[in-house]
């Protein structure tokens, strides 16, 4: 018995010595600030803390200003240093945080009312069963929270382990306020890691924006370019993922510098591009032509050539939203690459939906068996 009881003591001092640590490191960050990008620094805290209370994970949430949306800016196991953003509506445990700026603690049935909340939006895949959610504030404005999670049922977080986590907290909200982060994770969700380009959320706000805008008719015509590599498969089964990425990052520059006249560009996907054009059809499908001929002459580091099928629709003669538009658009390069690739259709209303049907089957045959196809 007393050598569990010393070897319990010696237990209790290095997590508390630990703790002291941590605390002392995450304060210096918000007094000091530091050379390391504050995505790398958001990581770090939340390893601190996830190792502090000993929980299989903790992430650190970053609210935006009216609290609809958070921004994962960090999680413990996860080694990508990326901006991820959550509806707060689906997490009933992050608003009652937000509700009432306390610390909240939640596990099966306990308590009761939250819980079920919580089990409608649990994804089937979720392993976790008890969660803390700490938030970081100012004052009494609340801008992030720590929300950790553990999968097991039984686990209650102690006065002591919510102490921590409640200090760690403060000192965070100074990092947090010092770096101006919420505006630095309003941009970096709006934008793709790989490319810069915005993300697909992000472009459908600007199209909306622009399409939507009361005098769009005087700016008109606009165009919708969707642009689908043909052999980005080949290219990362021959030369490896990291050949494959450089592709796909210099077939965002050359569209860009195709398409001086974006509006908004985004990647859609792992290798496809989707970009609002001022400027008419004529022009747009001219400077694309040029663009897939320049493609064929590139001299690669590696022996690899890039092919691309493009589909373009106009505003307004193919449709006035964004989803018309848009639809239309991605049929047409459908059809470019059903019928051999490396080339640009343009959206037509004649065409069938059994023209549309037989060219969607060959590419994904094509893809799914190339052999067979």
């Amino acid at each position: 018995d007393r050598v569990q009881t010393v070897a319990q003591h010696a237990k209790t001092l290095a997590r508390d010595k630990y703790r002291l640590r941590a605390l002392s490191e995450i304060g210096r960050l918000g007094l000091v600030g530091s050379a390391t990008s504050a995505g790398t620094e958001l990581l770090d805290i939340s390893r601190r803390v996830q190792k502090g209370v000993g929980v299989d994970r903790c992430s650190l949430v970053i609210f935006n200003a009216d609290g609809t949306t958070g921004f994962i800016a960090a999680s413990s196991d996860d080694e990508r240093v990326e901006v991820r953003t959550l509806n707060i509506e689906d997490y009933p445990e992050l608003q009652a945080t937000l509700a009432h700026g306390q610390i909240t603690q939640v596990r099966p049935n306990n308590p009761q009312e939250l819980w079920s909340m919580m089990c409608e939006f649990l994804p089937e895949a979720n392993t976790f069963e008890s969660f803390l959610v700490v938030p970081i504030k100012a004052e009494s404005s609340i801008f992030g929270a720590f929300y950790l999670r553990d999968r097991s049922a039984d686990r209650v977080f102690d006065e002591e382990e919510q102490d921590f986590c409640w200090a760690a907290a403060m000192m965070t909200a100074s990092f947090i306020r010092g770096r101006d982060l919420l505006d630095q994770l309003t941009q970096q969700s709006r934008v793709d890691g790989l490319t810069g380009l915005l993300n697909f959320q992000a472009f459908t706000e600007e199209v909306h924006a622009v399409l939507g805008h009361p005098q769009v008719e005087v700016y008109a015509p606009f165009t919708i370019v969707v642009l689908d590599m043909d052999n980005l498969k080949p290219i990362n089964d021959e030369h490896g993922h990291i050949a494959g990425n450089l592709a796909i990052t210099t077939l965002g520059e050359r569209l860009q510098e195709a398409l001086p006249n974006a509006i908004a560009m985004c990647r859609y996907g792992g290798d496809e591009f989707v970009t609002l054009v001022h400027g008419s059809l004529a022009d747009t499908v001219t400077a694309v032509e040029q663009m897939l001929n320049g493609l064929t002459t590139m001299e690669w580091d590696e022996p690899f050539d890039v092919r691309a099928s493009v589909g373009v629709s106009e505003y307004p003669k193919d449709g006035r939203s964004p989803e018309v538009l848009l639809e239309a658009a991605d049929q047409a390069m459908y059809l470019a690459k059903g019928s051999g690739g490396h080339r640009i259709r343009v959206a037509d209303a004649a065409t069938s939906d059994d023209e549309i049907y037989d060219a969607v089957v060959q590419v994904q045959t094509r893809r799914i068996a190339p052999d067979v196809a």
